[in-house]
């Protein structure tokens, strides 16, 4: 499997980033458009609040970017795309304010190496607990969306003081790759988390068509400017 994987990733690393590249700002429109659109339901304010007040947090509290916990976010996030791609992790090291690092067996790939700046990991694991919701038919309770908004702001505002030249792990995918692959599948992923805000799993799939409909169109108003 890991042979698989890493070849097939290989072959598909500058299209996808191609890909994400040419249609980041359709997607961003079409983000913008859809917050705007539901903005003003309560549930989407439960889960504003907490991302704002993360923000404001880590800007007055000095030393949370190279905290333990976000350090071990980090580094448990590439151990996730390592175990999805069939490696078989090694070891793993924390160093508050110095940082941290992650072995595993085998030669690696770029998701591993990128996997930290657009994976949601913590709120990803959330959204499996709010699986037990749907199970019973019952809307997510507000202390729900609040501590989701809490794990989104926190991966929103780690992500933007990791993300910066000096970065090994950009050196090492590639700068090219990364500048084109990065902030076009950061709007998708955002995009993903608010949708579960207001539907639940079913908001994944509405998302993704509002995607994908605003990147055919986005394409085919380019190509009809071809002569």
């Amino acid at each position: 499997m890991q042979n698989f994987m890493n070849t097939l990733l290989k072959y598909i690393k500058y299209p996808i980033a191609l890909t994400s590249a040419v249609f980041f700002y359709p997607l961003f429109q079409a983000l913008v458009q859809m917050i705007f659109k539901t903005f003003s339901q309560e549930i989407a304010l439960y889960f504003l609040a907490p991302i704002i007040g993360v923000m404001i947090l880590w800007a007055i509290i000095p030393g949370l970017n190279g905290a333990a916990w976000t350090i071990f976010a980090h580094e448990f996030t590439h151990m996730l795309a390592a175990l999805l791609t069939g490696h078989k992790p090694k070891s793993m090291s924390i160093h508050p304010d110095k940082g941290g690092s992650f072995t595993y067996q085998g030669k690696g790939n770029w998701l591993i190496t990128i996997a930290p700046y657009f994976f949601p990991t913590f709120p990803f694991l959330w959204m499996l607990g709010g699986l037990w919701f749907s199970y019973h038919n019952q809307a997510f309770p507000n202390w729900y969306v609040m501590t989701f908004g809490v794990l989104v702001g926190y991966h929103i505002v780690a992500n933007f003081y990791q993300i910066h030249a000096e970065q090994t792990d950009f050196k090492k995918a590639g700068y090219f790759f990364t500048v084109m692959f990065i902030p076009g599948v950061n709007v998708l992923i955002i995009g993903y988390l608010w949708s579960f805000v207001l539907n639940g799993w079913a908001g994944l799939a509405t998302w993704q068509k509002e995607a994908v409909t605003a990147c055919v169109r986005f394409a085919q108003e380019m190509l009809s400017k071809i002569p």
